[in-house]
């Protein structure tokens, strides 16, 4: 693989609970930058908010990234945007039609989700210890494979394009993506990766629910701001700066309702 990602610092596992887990146990034992830890299948694999990734074997990829960047705790979220950017512009590069970035972390095919990206960090006083970014992509999933109230919430790149995929091929696409935007991300500082962003950005200019942790609001989405945050302006005219919480598309709830 070379440059960020090598085979010395490259972990395969038949099974884990979560890569996400592994990956993290590795960085407090000192794991270098550049560490991956891949999953053939998870039995606890987790999303955003404490929702479960369902992980069989043999069809998907679950992987997790150690990162040590130099940035400080508020802007780490910035990670998990480069890594929608990176997925994206792979999934051009292997002809998967109709991907999106949705905010904050997934990559979605009008109202179905293709991946989601898990990222956690470790924080010390002086700063970002490490994060841990993890990935879930549908490859070759059946959608048969899925419970049948998840069928029409997920898709894959098989069903996508009829094609059987080479998994190591998608996950080495990923990866040269990724660790091509990190060294932009490096060198040039996080407006590269927001403009990218923008061009693949799926509830741009949609109405969009916007559910926090006590309350929620509706409105129509604007724009990603310098830091990474999502603007949204309300029904009321607020044009509110979302740090964190979950984003629905409006118009996706009406239709997988018909």
């Amino acid at each position: 693989m070379g440059g960020l990602f090598t085979e010395e610092r490259t972990l395969f596992y038949d099974e884990l609970t979560s890569s996400n887990v592994e990956a993290a146990r590795l960085a407090r034992q000192g794991a270098e930058e550049g560490t991956l830890v891949v999953a053939d299948a998870q039995s606890g694999g987790k999303g955003r908010l404490g929702r479960v990734w369902t992980s069989p074997a043999g069809v998907n990829l679950y992987f997790s990234m150690v990162m040590r960047p130099k940035i400080s705790p508020e802007n780490a979220a910035q990670m998990t945007l480069l890594t929608g950017v990176a997925g994206h512009e792979a999934m051009q590069r292997l002809q998967v039609p109709g991907v999106s970035i949705k905010w904050p972390n997934d990559l979605m095919v009008g109202s179905r989700k293709l991946g989601g990206i898990l990222t956690e960090m470790n924080v010390r006083s002086s700063g970002v210890r490490w994060v841990i970014i993890g990935v879930g992509l549908n490859v070759n999933l059946e959608l048969d494979q899925v419970s049948r109230e998840m069928r029409h919430r997920v898709t894959s790149i098989r069903a996508l394009t009829g094609r059987l995929m080479d998994r190591v091929e998608v996950l080495g696409s990923f990866l040269e993506s990724f660790a091509k935007w990190r060294y932009c991300f490096d060198i040039e500082g996080f407006t590269p990766v927001r403009r990218r962003w923008l061009e693949g950005a799926h509830e741009l200019g949609r109405r969009v629910q916007v559910n926090l942790t006590h309350t929620r609001f509706s409105g129509r989405a604007l724009d990603l701001d310098q830091d990474g945050f999502l603007l949204v302006e309300r029904d009321n005219g607020q044009v509110s700066r979302v740090l964190a919480g979950d984003v629905a598309l409006l118009d996706d709830a009406v239709d997988a309702n018909h």
